[in-house]
């Protein structure tokens, strides 16, 4: 048992200890979510990534923001590494290494808490089923999570103490950030907020001529990164200005006490009594880090709670509010717990690192039979990938219409090696970038005569209802070129040559 003495012995190293937490949580991350990254379809806003990421660079800068309301750093990202592999696991894995970033930086990166405190909060940032939907998508939350996490934590070291190799380091972080998903400009700010109130007191304290040489460095960073977010938010209001609901109607979303609850349940992993915990262990770190005169925990609980509200405010009237909106807000919540564990356990946390290791193995075997299991399936043939072999099985030239222009951006995906394959969307502007909502006989009518009799079939995807073109536009101008009807193609209704 030797090895087994040596090993214990081991783990009171803070680096090995630390490499060992780390294999651990990354192999617990990859069990966990891990599963099905090459099994499961693209989900629409997946295709519609892709979609706008392989087209020109140019377009990179403003499609984001026009069609999906969002950024364009992950885009232009995508449109390099779709370059290197473009399959479901390949763009779903760079994802899930961003949050695994997360997890390393916690465990390696972070000074503020002792080794248990950087092992729990990897822990629960990857457990959490809001991690295992970012690092399982093709969108941009994950490296979200990851740059708003280093811009939280470049923050609060840099705000106190401020340099230039601090300075940089947050300017750095917090632009990747604010150029990744649009509600991460919470984050920044509430770290504007926290400034100005703090400069407040100072400049009560200490007058006007102490605070500008305390806080210039600190002003001209938060300026700067303002100044490099500009062009965005006068893009994202070009393209992407929506009328809200009014005050009223804003200020009850901002305030429900029930969506901070419901939020705060979802991060706890748990039911009662696990949130009233990780809520104790919050109020903890926050009383105790503002007695010891450390209000920059203050910053943490800003992005951690206040963007709840931001979040349901600001999207009130314009979208549904989905979970992943909260990633922004999601490792300020950990960390603070985290905070809380460090308090909890100072001076005695040796043993419990240990422990807390045991743990990790016992999570990672929990979670490898289902891994083993999705890595050995086979991938499922059916929906579009389906639909796309029966495409490619048709020789000759195919024009595919959608009555729902949109669900285009599936077969996009599916059939882009087909060469042959021409997808009628009507494209539009804004949100009808990727294929509007139904088709004009115009259009159907001006596409059919573009391609006349070359094509060696047209096809149909049809939508039922009184804006279908199928039966009203398409199937009289088919036939009229001597088209006639073949049985359907998994789901998309066909006329070919005779």
């Amino acid at each position: 048992m030797n090895w087994l003495r040596n090993l214990w012995r081991r783990l009171d190293s803070p680096s090995m200890g630390l490499v060992i937490a780390f294999v651990l949580v990354a192999l617990v991350h990859l069990f966990k979510n891990g599963q099905g990254l090459a099994l499961r379809e693209l989900s629409r806003d997946e295709a519609g990534t892709w979609g706008i990421a392989v087209q020109s660079l140019w377009r990179n800068f403003t499609l984001p923001t026009e069609f999906h309301s969002q950024p364009p750093l992950y885009y232009l990202c995508l449109h390099f590494l779709v370059k290197l592999g473009e399959s479901e696991l390949f763009m779903r894995a760079t994802s899930w290494l961003f949050c695994l970033g997360v997890a390393g930086f916690a465990i390696f990166g972070l000074r503020e808490v002792n080794r248990l405190s950087r092992v729990v909060l990897a822990v629960l940032f990857v457990f959490n089923g809001l991690t295992g939907w970012i690092s399982g998508n093709v969108r941009p939350y994950a490296m979200a999570a990851l740059a708003g996490f280093l811009s939280l934590v470049f923050f609060v070291r840099f705000f106190p103490e401020p340099s230039r190799k601090r300075a940089i380091a947050y300017l750095g972080a917090t632009t990747v950030m604010l150029y990744l998903t649009p509600l991460a400009v919470w984050t920044f700010a509430s770290q504007i907020f926290f400034a100005l109130a703090m400069v407040g007191v100072h400049l009560g304290r200490h007058g006007l001529r102490a605070t500008i040489a305390r806080y210039r460095l600190v002003a001209a960073t938060m300026v700067a990164t303002g100044l490099l977010y500009l062009p965005y938010f006068l893009m994202a209001v070009h393209y992407q200005l929506r009328p809200g609901l009014g005050l009223d109607r804003t200020l009850h979303a901002v305030l429900n006490w029930q969506n901070f609850l419901d939020i705060f349940g979802a991060f706890s992993l748990l039911g009662s009594p696990f949130p009233q915990t990780l809520l104790g262990l919050i109020l903890l770190a926050v009383v105790l880090e503002l007695t010891a005169r450390r209000p920059t925990v203050l910053v943490w609980l800003l992005v951690a709670g206040g963007h709840i509200g931001f979040a349901y405010g600001f999207l009130l009237g314009r979208t549904t509010v989905f979970y992943h909106y909260m990633t922004p807000a999601f490792p300020a919540f950990c960390f603070l717990v985290a905070l809380g564990v460090h308090h909890l356990t100072e001076g005695a946390s040796r043993h419990a690192f240990k422990v807390a290791l045991a743990v990790l193995v016992l999570l990672a075997l929990t979670y490898w039979g289902d891994f083993r299991a999705s890595v050995a399936a086979p991938v499922p043939d059916q929906g579009w990938r389906r639909t796309s072999a029966g495409l490619a099985a048709i020789p000759g030239l195919k024009v595919v219409f959608f009555d729902t222009g949109y669900d285009g951006q599936f077969l996009a995906y599916y059939a882009r090696k087909d060469r042959n394959l021409v997808l009628a969307t009507m494209k539009g502007t804004g949100w009808a970038s990727g294929g509007n909502d139904h088709l004009e006989p115009a259009y159907v009518q001006g596409v059919i005569r573009e391609h006349g009799t070359t094509p060696a079939c047209y096809l149909f995807r049809v939508t039922e209802g009184p804006r279908s073109q199928y039966r009203m536009t398409f199937v009289p101008a088919v036939t009229a070129l001597g088209y006639v009807e073949l049985p359907a193609v998994e789901g998309l209704n066909r006329y070919c040559r005779r």
